[in-house]
C-alpha cells in the first residue's frame, strides 16, 4: 500500500488513540466535569419539578448568554446516559473533531500535504482538556474552520460568504465569547492585509474595500450587539490581570506550557512539538507563499497568527469570570500557525516526517495522560466511598486543601488542571443537592445563580475570590445568619490537619460519618 492511501488510514487510528484517556479510565476526571454535569441537573431541575432545597438557593436566568452550547451539549446526554458516560462522550467530540476539522480546513485551503493536519493531534490532550473546558475547547473546532472561511471570503464579499460570516459569529458567541473575540481579530488582521495590499498597488480599490468592510459589519451586527450586551452586563466585562505577566506568558509560550499536566515527562512531547513548529516556521519562510482561495493575501494566516500570539501576550487573565485566558489564548495561536504551515509547498518527505514526528510525539502524550487519569480513579474512589453517607437534598459545602489529588505516600500529586477542585458537585449532584463552591453560580454568566441571600461567594468568605482558595477561609455561621438556612454537610479533600479556624466550627458544630480508606475524603454532618 502506498504512502498516499496509508496515510489516512493512520491518521484516524492516531485519532483514536487520542480517546484512549477518555475510555480507558472508568470516569475521565477533570476539573470542571462534574460541576458541568450538575449545572445542568439543576437546570433540568429548575425547569421541572425542583427539590426544595434547590429551589430555596439557586435562581434561573434564561437569557441569550454566550456558552449556552455547553448545555445544550450536555442535556440530552445527561438525560439518557449517567454523567460519566455524559462526559465521555461530550470530550469525546472535541478530542476526535478538533484534528478532522484541522483536515477538513486544510482541504478547503486546497492544501497539497493533508499530512500537516497531524500537527494538530498534540493540541488535543492540553492542560485545558485537564480543566474541563468543554465549551472553550469545542469552540476550538469552529475557529480553525472559521478561520478558514475568513481568509476565503471572496472579494468582493457576496451573499454566501456573509451568511457564513453571521452564522460564525453567533455559533461562536453561544460556544465561547473569548473564541468569538479572537475570531475578531482575525478577521480585522486579515482585512489589514488587504490594505496593505492596496497600498502597494498602482490602483488603490478603496471603495470596494469600504463596501465589503460595511456588509461584514452588517453581517456581524447581531453577534457584536449580543457581545456588547454580554460585557455591559455587571461582572461581565470584569478584567482583572492576575499574577501573570508577559515575562512569565513568554517562557510559557517558550517551554510549551499548554502541553505541561501532570508529570516533568510532559516535558517531552511539549519541547518535540515545540522544535518541531520552530523548525516547520523557520522553513517556510525561505517557502515562495502561496495564494489562498477568494484572493486573500498569502500570507493572512501568518499574520493572523501573529495577531494572536500578541493577543495571549497582553490580554487580561481573568475576564468576566473567566481564568486562564492568557493560556487559552496561546491554543489560537498555534491553530493559526498550523494552517498556514499546512497551506505552503512541502515536498513529499518532509510531510511525512511531520506525520511521523507528530505521531511520535502523540503517542508518547497518549500514555501519560492515560496513566495519570488511571492513576486518579484511586483519589476518585476515595470520594465516592463517603457519597453514600450523604442524605439528599442537603447543602453541602467541600472544603479542599490539594485540588491535585494525593499520591500513595500521602504527598500532593503534580497536577495543574486541579482535578479534584469541584468533586463536590459528584455528591451534589447523586443527592440532588446544593454545591457551595459552584463560581459559576456565583456569575452572571449562566443561566443557573446563587440566590442573593444564599451566595456563598457573599456570605461565607470576606472576597469572592478567596473561595478559590485551598482551603477557602470559611465562615459557616456567618453564610447562616445571611441565609436563613443551615450548611447540612461538610466535604474535605486532603485535609492534612492543622487549620484551627475550620476545624474549630467542625468540632463545634458538626461530627464525622463517613471516613475513605486512606484517609482523603471526609464526610462532616451538621449535630442537631
Amino acid at each position: 500500500m502506498t504512502w498516499r492511501r496509508l496515510e489516512p488510514l493512520l491518521f484516524l487510528v492516531v485519532v483514536g488513540a487520542c480517546l484512549a484517556p477518555v475510555w480507558l479510565p472508568r470516569e475521565f476526571l477533570t476539573q470542571d466535569g462534574p460541576r458541568l454535569v450538575h449545572n445542568v441537573v439543576l437546570l433540568h431541575q429548575l425547569l421541572g419539578q425542583a427539590p426544595e432545597v434547590v429551589d430555596a438557593t439557586y435562581s434561573l436566568h434564561l437569557q441569550p448568554l454566550p456558552g449556552l452550547f455547553t448545555f445544550a451539549l450536555l442535556s440530552p446526554l445527561v438525560a439518557l446516559a449517567p454523567p460519566a458516560l455524559a462526559q465521555k462522550l461530550a470530550f469525546s467530540l472535541f478530542v476526535v473533531g478538533l484534528p478532522l476539522a484541522t483536515r477538513v480546513a486544510l482541504r478547503w485551503l486546497g492544501a497539497t500535504r493533508p499530512e500537516l493536519a497531524w500537527l494538530a493531534l498534540p493540541l488535543v490532550h492540553t492542560v485545558l482538556l485537564g480543566l474541563g473546558l468543554l465549551g472553550f475547547c469545542s469552540s476550538l473546532v469552529l475557529f480553525v474552520l472559521g478561520l478558514v472561511a475568513i481568509v476565503s471570503t471572496t472579494v468582493p464579499v457576496t451573499r454566501r460568504s456573509l451568511v457564513v460570516l453571521a452564522a460564525l459569529g453567533l455559533g461562536l458567541y453561544l460556544v465561547h465569547p473569548l473564541t468569538l473575540v479572537v475570531s475578531l481579530l482575525c478577521l480585522a488582521t486579515v482585512q489589514l492585509c488587504r490594505v496593505g495590499t492596496l497600498l502597494v498597488s498602482p490602483a488603490r480599490a478603496w471603495a470596494p474595500l469600504a463596501r465589503d468592510l460595511g456588509w461584514q459589519a452588517v453581517a456581524l451586527a447581531p453577534s457584536l450587539l449580543l457581545l456588547a450586551w454580554y460585557l455591559s452586563r455587571p461582572g461581565g466585562g470584569a478584567v482583572g490581570q492576575g499574577t501573570l505577566g508577559v515575562g512569565a506568558r513568554v517562557q510559557g509560550l517558550l517551554t510549551m506550557d499548554l502541553l505541561l499536566r501532570a508529570s516533568v515527562w510532559d516535558l517531552v512531547p511539549a519541547l518535540g512539538f515545540g522544535v518541531l513548529m520552530l523548525v516547520l516556521f523557520a522553513a517556510s519562510l525561505r517557502l515562495p507563499p502561496r495564494q489562498l482561495p477568494g484572493g486573500a493575501s498569502p500570507r493572512a494566516l501568518l499574520a493572523a497568527a501573529g495577531a494572536c500570539l500578541l493577543w495571549s501576550l497582553v490580554v487580561p487573565d481573568q475576564v468576566g469570570g473567566g481564568s486562564v485566558v492568557a493560556l487559552r489564548s496561546q491554543v489560537f495561536a498555534y491553530l493559526a500557525l498550523i494552517l498556514w504551515l499546512g497551506t505552503q509547498r512541502w515536498s513529499a518527505g518532509v510531510a511525512r516526517g511531520v506525520a511521523l514526528a507528530c505521531a511520535a510525539v502523540v503517542g508518547v502524550q497518549v500514555v501519560l495522560s492515560a496513566s495519570h487519569q488511571l492513576r486518579l480513579q484511586a483519589d476518585l474512589a476515595e470520594v465516592d466511598a463517603v457519597a453514600t453517607a450523604m442524605e439528599p437534598g442537603r447543602v453541602l459545602l467541600p472544603v479542599v486543601f490539594s485540588s491535585s489529588g494525593l499520591a500513595p505516600d500521602g504527598t500532593p500529586r503534580m497536577d495543574r488542571s486541579r482535578p479534584l477542585g469541584h468533586v463536590g458537585a459528584r455528591l451534589a449532584t447523586a443527592s440532588r443537592g446544593v454545591d457551595m463552591a459552584n463560581w459559576q453560580y456565583h456569575t452572571r454568566a449562566f443561566p443557573v445563580r446563587y440566590r442573593p441571600t444564599q451566595d456563598p461567594f457573599e456570605h461565607l468568605v470576606d472576597d469572592p475570590s478567596q473561595m478559590e482558595l485551598e482551603p477557602p477561609p470559611v465562615d459557616i455561621a456567618a453564610w447562616e445568619r445571611a441565609s436563613g438556612a443551615q450548611v447540612d454537610y461538610v466535604l474535605t479533600i486532603a485535609d492534612p490537619g492543622g487549620h484551627p479556624a475550620l476545624r474549630t466550627q467542625l468540632d463545634q458544630h458538626y461530627r464525622r460519618v463517613a471516613t475513605s480508606p486512606r484517609g482523603l475524603a471526609v464526610l462532616y454532618r451538621r449535630t442537631p
